[in-house]
């Protein structure tokens, strides 16, 4: 972990906000996966602002930042925030063709509660 803090350091001397995202990203992924949340959680989300920040942002990549979003804030029992994250990943996911993200979005949601066969995004209310 210690290369990927390293290269964030690196990247935002040199003004590089996508590499920086990448750099910011890993080291959420990690410190997730060493079931440290509450430290993941601000490279997560910085992540997602950089990518988000983007003319043209890859939505592979955003997809990538809000999967580990979402991993952290389940991990933090934030199911609410940990569903919008999941839904919106599943949604860049599907656009892109990656089944596998698609597959695993979907699950955690049916894990946390929420209906996968739904289509209507979180947060837009009952279907008319």
């Amino acid at each position: 972990m210690s290369h990927y803090r390293s290269a964030a350091e690196l990247y935002r001397r040199l003004n590089n906000p996508v590499m920086l995202a990448h750099a910011v990203r890993h080291i959420a992924d990690i410190l997730q996966g060493m079931g440290r949340p509450g430290e993941a959680e601000p490279f997560a989300l910085e992540a997602i602002a950089i990518y988000r920040s983007q003319q043209s942002p890859v939505r592979l990549h955003l997809a990538n930042a809000l999967r580990v979003a979402a991993l952290v804030m389940e991990q933090e029992q934030a199911q609410d925030e940990a569903l919008r994250f999941w839904a919106e990943a599943k949604g860049l996911y599907q656009q892109e063709g990656v089944d596998a993200g698609v597959a695993e979005s979907e699950l955690h949601m049916a894990t946390i509660g929420f209906p996968c066969g739904n289509s209507r995004a979180i947060g837009q209310g009952p279907a008319r």
